[in-house]
């Protein structure tokens, strides 16, 4: 079949997608920390912290946070992160 090449958004649009993909993940790991910290996980039906099968207790969330907060441009909770684990 033939494939078209992709569109060209409306920066308008563009920025609607962006906020979104931010607020999803600030719901997220605001949750998280919320909830779960200093576990590995939020399970998303109980709503509490979990430790997975093969980290056990390694705050997996917060790390994979890390870069997600980098390309939001979160320096203060970036550096928070990055001072609780250099200090636990």
């Amino acid at each position: 079949g033939e494939s078209t090449a992709p569109t060209t958004m409306l920066p308008a649009d563009v920025e609607k997608y962006k906020q979104a993909a931010k607020d999803m993940f600030y719901h997220s790991y605001d949750s998280y920390m919320t909830h779960a910290f200093p576990k590995d996980e939020l399970a998303p039906i109980s709503c509490k912290g979990h430790d997975t099968h093969n980290c056990r207790g390694c705050l997996l969330t917060f790390y994979d946070a890390l870069d997600t907060l980098a390309v939001l441009g979160n320096r203060t909770e970036y550096q928070r992160v990055v001072n609780w684990l250099a200090n636990h």
